[in-house]
């Protein structure tokens, strides 16, 4: 790898291709990278992936996915992804961090492509400018909460992160670090696993369509699913008999939390809406295509 060469890396000999967990192992300094080449999208899979980061833990190190930039695979330079937990990049994107040393800013997450603001200076210029949350909020076109929420970190979509640059009259957006692993993402994944039958189907559905699905224990829904703009507490499998209960148990938490509430029944079920919690059919769930469509039924049912 010319480009890991080039920044002082010491690298192993490439072993590929073919169904392995990673195609060379590269260090420089304390800095240790398990890196697994794909030439498809199809390429990638859990099990792989598990590998990898059971791997790097054991070794100290950081997993890495690379693809070539190519109209055959859906990567842009100079994002970051992330593929089952595991930071995803494009050759040049690499080539632009390691030689150039210009790191990728923009990220790509649920609902699609944002940028991390330091929240701290974004609060620190509002409040020395004497600038209200709410003025800050109409000038970017957002609302009052969700500037309190950049400025506790939560990332921003590119216009909004540009007008708050604009208006505060400082840089805000953060460069990301391509050598992190996300934890909390792969313990996500992880989580999807121990699910089965319906229950498996339904979450893995609702993370395939950009939620970022949280399953939960011992709790009175099976997992929370949310994006940047929107928290859905979700139920799945319920039983006739027991809809009814469990739809108010979720019309009651979903009221104090902000969120949407649904349960996911089996086609036979004919009862669409209980309180406020929304009865969505198995297939129903199926035909929708993105997290918006899903939103737009729940709420056009509650």
């Amino acid at each position: 790898m010319t480009i890991l060469d080039r920044s002082g890396f010491v690298t192993s000999e490439f072993k590929g291709p073919g169904d392995v967990s990673f195609n060379l192992v590269s260090r420089r300094d304390d800095r240790l990278l398990l890196i697994k080449v794909i030439m498809a999208k199809e390429e990638l899979s859990p099990h792989v992936s598990r590998d990898m980061v059971n791997l790097t833990k054991v070794l100290k190190g950081s997993p890495m996915i690379l693809v070539p930039s190519t109209p055959s695979l859906p990567y842009h330079d100079g994002v970051l992804y992330v593929s089952y937990g595991i930071p995803l990049l494009t050759f040049n994107t690499l080539f632009d961090h390691l030689i150039e040393e210009v790191p990728p800013l923009i990220y790509h997450g649920p609902g699609g492509f944002f940028v991390t603001l330091d929240g701290a200076l974004l609060r620190q210029r509002r409040e020395m400018m004497n600038i209200s949350l709410g003025a800050l909020a109409e000038a970017v076109g957002v609302t009052r909460k969700a500037v309190q929420m950049y400025e506790a970190g939560m990332g921003a979509v590119i216009d909004v992160a540009l007008k708050m640059e604009e208006v505060v009259k400082t840089p805000l957006i953060l460069p990301m670090d391509p050598f992190s692993y996300d934890d909390e993402l792969q313990s996500i994944r992880d989580g999807l696993e121990a699910f089965h039958g319906m229950k498996k189907e339904v979450l893995e559905h609702l993370d395939s369509i950009g939620l970022e699905v949280l399953p939960t224990r011992r709790c009175p829904f099976d997992a929370l699913a949310r994006d940047k703009r929107e928290l859905l507490l979700a139920s799945v499998g319920i039983g006739p008999r027991g809809i009814r209960s469990k739809a108010r148990d979720l019309t009651c938490i979903s009221r104090i939390t902000g969120g949407d509430s649904m349960v996911v029944v089996s086609d036979a079920v004919e009862v669409r809406k209980i309180d406020g919690t929304s009865i969505i059919k198995v297939s129903e769930l199926r035909s929708t295509g993105d997290a918006k469509g899903l939103i737009r039924l729940i709420r056009e049912r509650s």
